[in-house]
C-alpha cells in the first residue's frame, strides 16, 4: 500500500531562516523530518537542545535506548521513526535484524534478557497506561537509579511525540528507511 502524501512539504536547505540553519548545523544532510520542522524554526531551535540531551546525554545505554525508541515506534505505529532508528540501531551493531523485528510484534520474555525484557514492558507500560507498572519496575531496579528511570520515561515522552509529529504531517520517509513490518 502507498503511503498518503506528506501534509505539508519540507523546506529544502536553500529556503530556511537563519535561525533554522543555526539550529540544523549537526544535522548534515538534514532529513524530511528536520525539514519539515522548518516550517517553525522557534520551536525547532528549542527542541533540538532537548532531543540531543533525551537521546544522548542519557544514562540509558545505546542499546538499551534504541530498544525503546523502536518499541515506541512500533506500538505507535510510525513509520519515520521505525525506519531512522531501524537504520541506525542496526548500522551501530547495537542489535540484530531479528531482534529489531521482534520489537514490532507481541513480546516474549523469554526471548530477551531478564532486564531487557523489563526495559520493553516499562516502554509498553508507559505507552499503555502514563507509567511504569510494579513489575517492569522491579525488573529494572537491579541496575536503575532513580536517575535511570526519569531518563527512560523522557526518553519514551520524546520519541512519541515526535512520532505524533511524524504522523500527522505524514513526513516521507528518507532514503533507506524501511516501513514497520505487517
Amino acid at each position: 500500500m502507498a503511503a498518503a502524501p506528506p501534509r505539508v512539504p519540507p523546506i529544502e536547505p536553500g529556503d530556511w531562516t537563519d535561525e533554522t540553519r543555526a539550529a540544523l548545523e549537526k544535522w548534515q544532510p538534514p532529513l524530511n523530518f528536520h525539514k519539515t520542522m522548518a516550517h517553525n524554526p522557534r520551536t525547532l531551535a528549542n527542541w533540538i537542545g532537548f532531543g540531543q540531551a533525551i537521546l544522548w546525554d542519557n544514562l540509558l545505554s545505546r542499546r538499551e535506548r534504541e530498544l525503546a525508541i523502536l518499541r515506541v515506534a512500533a506500538q505507535i505505529r510510525c513509520d519515520y521513526e521505525w525506519g531512522a532508528h531501524k537504520r541506525f540501531t542496526l548500522a551501530e551493531g547495537l542489535a540484530s535484524e531479528a531482534e529489531v523485528a521482534r520489537l514490532a510484534s507481541p513480546i516474549d520474555p523469554a526471548e530477551w534478557s531478564p532486564f531487557e525484557a523489563a526495559l520493553i514492558a516499562a516502554t509498553d507500560d508507559l505507552l499503555r497506561d502514563g507509567g511504569i507498572g510494579d513489575t517492569a519496575w522491579a525488573g529494572l531496579a537491579e541496575r536503575f537509579t532513580p536517575a535511570h528511570y526519569i531518563d527512560l520515561i523522557y526518553l519514551v515522552g520524546e520519541f512519541v511525540m515526535v512520532g505524533m509529529m511524524m504522523k500527522s504531517f505524514r513526513i516521507e520517509l528518507d532514503e533507506g528507511f524501511e516501513r514497520l513490518p505487517g
